[in-house]
């Protein structure tokens, strides 16, 4: 048996891992890698906690935004619950998800209460513990117009477009009138009035120009399931027609929430939504990058946005926006998360872990120590606090070879 003169003491490393540096060269206070072992702040080892497995079944995208828990498992969108006895219960909010969580991950939004998603193929929005389509749908088709000789409107040139309201009261887009020429005094019937296919839609507004005008004004609000119409001058024009052309918002394999619009990407150029509009937008609602970008974070200064670099866009209005260079290259896809601790972001890159701070400013936190694997590709983060030690904990994908500036040479200790 060993006494206690034969036992050497090691540690503490308040300094961390450091796998960039020779063996010989590595800093007083620094490990070369610490493996199944937890850190705290003061630099002393602590075994990791084994686990548990509390649900079955292969999943991915697990997401949080501090009240409801989701994940995609067994195809099923699904909301975790933590029963007081510690089981969890699991809730399907939607089937038909793909399991392939790399290139169809889920993403988030979450904003007053309401969540929106999307994977990349498919949208919806949470609102109140059940799922729903995201955006109101746009009328199929537009009606046939047919000019009356009674009905007491100017002669002239008019034209009808429609709209959807759903029973949260969000309004769909409109698509280009329907011209129709009118005698003096005459009227316009509306037949063929298209009806939604979302249960959630209640109602249809017709939208009807002036005489040789081009503004929208609404006429009247007809019940689902009314498919005529007749304007006439009797009725008295309601407000303008705000929501022409705007569209629900395409699939994304990126969200973001910020000053008011939702951006997101989908394979092209990174899409906005109208400012407090959440579920509409123009086709045109676009930011140019020289890559598709893998990162959208907000912070109150302004977004950060890596594609080929990382960039960041100060202030809130998209139309003013001019791309500074934060960083020579991008980030993981889907790693960046608010800090816990600190107005700010934080993210995974090539080069290691990465934080953004609210004016704009960013520093990586690793690289100078860190060196982490070649050909990452996706990463994710999430911060934990247990027994008074606060992590953010990293999880990389792809990365199988070794970086050349990590260091090969260790000094092993069991």
């Amino acid at each position: 048996m060993a006494s206690d003169e034969d036992l050497v003491s090691l540690g503490p490393w308040p300094l961390g891992v450091d796998n960039r540096k020779s063996d010989h060269a590595v800093p007083r206070g620094t490990l070369r890698a610490a493996e199944n072992i937890i850190l705290t702040s003061d630099g002393h080892a602590r075994r990791r906690d084994g686990l548990t497995e509390r649900l079955a079944g292969a999943c991915h995208s697990a997401w949080s935004n501090g009240s409801t828990f989701l994940l995609v498992r067994a195809e099923n969108l699904e909301t975790l619950t933590r029963n007081p006895s510690g089981t969890i219960t699991a809730t399907t909010l939607r089937s038909g998800m793909n399991m392939d969580g790399v290139n169809f991950p889920l993403v988030c939004a979450s904003i007053d209460g309401i969540i929106y998603w999307s994977n990349g193929d498919l949208t919806g929005k949470i609102v109140n513990g059940v799922n729903r389509s995201w955006g109101v749908e746009l009328p199929a088709l537009q009606p046939t117009c047919t000019a009356l000789t009674t009905g007491g409107l100017h002669a002239g040139r008019y034209q009808v477009t429609l709209t959807f309201i759903d029973d949260l009261g969000e309004e769909s887009g409109a698509r280009a009138g329907v011209l129709v020429n009118v005698v003096e005094g005459g009227g316009i019937l509306v037949a063929g009035i298209s009806q939604p296919a979302d249960a959630n839609v209640d109602f249809i507004r017709v939208y009807v120009t002036e005489a040789d005008s081009e503004t929208f004004y609404l006429w009247t609000t007809l019940a689902v399931g009314t498919t005529t119409y007749t304007v006439t001058a009797s009725s008295n024009p309601g407000r303008k027609l705000s929501t022409q052309f705007l569209v629900p918002p395409p699939p994304a394999t990126l969200l973001c929430v910020h000053d008011g619009r939702i951006y997101g990407v989908d394979g092209k150029n990174p899409w906005f939504t109208e400012s407090l509009r959440y579920g509409a937008m123009k086709y045109s609602n676009r930011l140019a990058f020289e890559a598709i970008p893998t990162m959208l974070a907000s912070v109150d200064g302004g977004l950060f946005v890596a594609a080929d670099k990382t960039y960041f866009l100060a202030g809130g209005d998209p139309t003013k926006f001019l791309p500074r260079e934060v960083f020579p290259y991008g980030a993981l896809k889907g790693s960046a998360i608010q800090h816990p601790d600190r107005p700010g972001v934080l993210w995974l890159s090539e080069e290691g872990f990465c934080y953004g701070s609210p004016d704009g400013s960013a520093i990586n936190l690793t690289q100078t120590k860190i060196a982490l694997r070649d050909g990452l590709e996706s990463g994710a983060l999430v911060y934990k606090e247990e027994n008074g030690v606060k992590q953010i904990i990293g999880a990389m994908a792809g990365g199988d070879v070794v970086s050349p500036l990590e260091s090969t040479e260790y000094t092993e200790v069991n």
